[in-house]
């Protein structure tokens, strides 16, 4: 979906990740990746075993137990970690500038230069900017959740 100067048009998996390490590009966002990835361990579990439980507790054994722990759950944990996932997907499709210098200098550098330019009032902007794209996310969280 990229443009054709934007692709990177590996032949084989084999051939890209000796792309991406020699790019220097293999380990990009990984501390924004471990954040969020603990940030959805951290709350998924304990919230959905709560709301099963409270479920199960006020109406019974019905169906919809899972259903509701699920949902909540992935609320939660997309709310936690979806800031973090936007940090990592930038971090791993960034482009160097026009002056050969990447755009950012790592996952904290990503970070402050989000809040810097897009969620400042001088902007009329927020703190949605790292919720980009969240219907999605909570959708394929949700899915994920309810498969396994």
């Amino acid at each position: 979906m990229y443009p054709e100067q934007c692709r990177r048009n590996y032949k084989s998996f084999t051939d890209g990740i000796i792309k991406v390490a020699e790019e220097g590009a293999l380990f990009r966002g990984a501390l924004a990746n471990g954040l969020k990835m603990s940030g959805i361990v951290l709350c998924a579990a304990g919230i959905h075993d709560w709301l099963k439980e409270n479920t199960y507790y006020f109406f019974g054994p019905i169906s919809l137990t899972r259903i509701v722990g699920t949902t909540g759950a992935v609320a939660v944990a997309g709310a936690l970690s979806l800031p973090f996932d936007t940090i990592k997907t930038r971090m791993h499709t960034m482009r160097p500038l026009p002056n050969g210098v990447y755009p950012y200098e790592g996952s904290i550098d990503c970070l402050a230069k989000i809040m810097k330019f897009e969620c400042a009032r001088s902007k009329q902007s927020n703190f949605c900017a790292f919720y980009t794209g969240g219907q999605a996310y909570f959708a394929r969280l949700w899915v994920i959740a309810m498969v396994s």
